[in-house]
């Protein structure tokens, strides 16, 4: 992509000037330097700006799920909403394909877990799934079912607001 180079030699050009500079500069300075170019790629822009967006949101961990699902999927806030598929399953893939935190496979999870992971000093999303899966075990009868069976389950038993 065009765009790239660009940000690149301004980047450097400004950088060379200054000690500092901000990509808001850079920026800047692509607008007024190459607005045709942004204009000719801007399609291509928004699609990896909406991309890292709905990245962001997808990997990060969030303090609730959406309205629609605050029912069922409120014990599950503070979880990612979504995990990339060729991280929980080597068989897939394209590493554009996601999958619902609710709609995974408990043995997926088990196994994404159980990987050695790096040590660090805040919590992390693996701790956040091991949390879930422990809490949940009861309700877990194979590795085929998903969160989504478990908090059904729960809900069934203890009622739908007593998580």
């Amino acid at each position: 992509m065009k765009v790239r180079d660009h940000l690149r030699a301004i980047a450097f050009e400004i950088g060379s000037k200054s000690p500092y500079y901000s990509s808001d500069d850079v920026i800047s300075e692509l607008r007024r330097m190459r607005p045709d170019l942004i204009r000719q790629e801007s399609r291509k822009l928004e699609d990896i700006a909406l991309r890292r967006i709905l990245n962001d949101i997808e990997s990060r961990q969030s303090s609730s799920f959406n309205s629609d699902q605050a029912d069922l999927f409120s014990p599950l806030g503070g979880a990612p909403l979504s995990f990339r598929g060729s991280d929980l399953d080597e068989s897939v893939a394209d590493r554009r394909l996601r999958m619902l935190l609710h709609r995974i496979p408990v043995g997926l999870l088990k196994k994404y877990v159980a990987r050695e992971q790096p040590i660090r000093p805040k919590k992390t999303k693996v701790d956040a799934i091991k949390g879930l899966l422990e809490r949940y075990a009861d309700q877990l009868k194979s590795d085929n079912d998903s969160l989504e069976d478990a908090l059904r389950r729960y809900n069934e038993e203890h009622g739908p607001h007593s998580s």
